[in-house]
């Protein structure tokens, strides 16, 4: 909320500013998610720390300082967890895996907000706050494990929610500032800083299941310690209308 307000510390407002405003964006997505692999829903959220992304935006302004935006993003996203450890009971071997750390996803975003604006000269900020659906890479493994002790074979799952996903979509909150610089009367070159909130969790469901008979032994479900969240640093082009 303070990058809402901070452009109201500036003082001189262009004469005639423009009410369309397209940006084009692109940058690093910082992924602020620390798995502590205290369980196992930290592992399969986990992801690369930094990741690429590209970003459209629109907004329109209904006055000279105050508008409304829709923005759009896509992100790649890279699954890292690797601690199979707390995935696996002790007392079964794992004989087989389909847990894939390295796989890259692209993942896509969107969200709408109002907007507030302020022009000093050659310079402006705008500050945002917006609401909006994102997706989250998330994974469901799967495990062929052995008893130890015994010849008894079983199946390990675990699903995102109840279903089979690779992605979870969340709605999420997503204050920004943009800082610009006028290049002429329609160009601007901009430094984009976005911070995106999750406001809910990612759970999954664990199934044990015997192989020979299909019989599902145990299920229970589970949910990370924590909600999720990116800052996203750009630089980028805008043109005015």
């Amino acid at each position: 909320m303070i990058l809402f307000f901070l452009p109201s510390i500036l003082q001189a407002q262009t004469e005639s500013p423009k009410s369309i405003i397209i940006d084009m964006t692109t940058g690093i997505n910082v992924n602020l998610f620390e798995p502590k692999f205290g369980n196992a829903s930290d592992c399969l959220l986990s992801a690369k720390t930094i990741s690429p992304f590209i970003k459209g935006r629109f907004s329109y302004f209904f006055s000279s300082r105050w508008g409304a935006f829709v923005n759009l993003k896509i992100a790649s996203a890279t699954y890292s967890g690797k601690d199979y450890s707390n995935m696996i009971p002790n007392l079964y071997y794992n004989l087989g895996d389909d847990f894939k750390e390295n796989n890259t996803t692209i993942l896509h975003d969107g969200s709408i907000g109002g907007t507030y604006r302020i022009e000093n000269k050659n310079w402006s900020i705008r500050t945002r706050l917006g609401i909006g659906i994102g997706e989250m890479l998330a994974k469901s493994p799967y495990f062929t494990i052995k008893e130890k002790g015994n010849n008894n074979l079983y199946y390990i799952k675990y699903t995102t929610g109840d279903t089979y996903m690779e992605v979870d979509e969340l709605p999420f909150l997503n204050p920004g500032i943009s800082l610009s610089y006028k290049y002429d009367d329609d160009i601007l070159f901009n430094v984009d800083i976005n911070y995106t909130q999750f406001i809910q969790k990612t759970g999954y469901t664990y199934y044990l299941t015997d192989a020979y008979t299909q019989k599902i032994i145990e299920k229970r479900k589970f949910a990370p310690k924590n909600l999720s969240g990116n800052l996203e640093i750009g630089l980028g082009v805008s043109f005015s209308f």
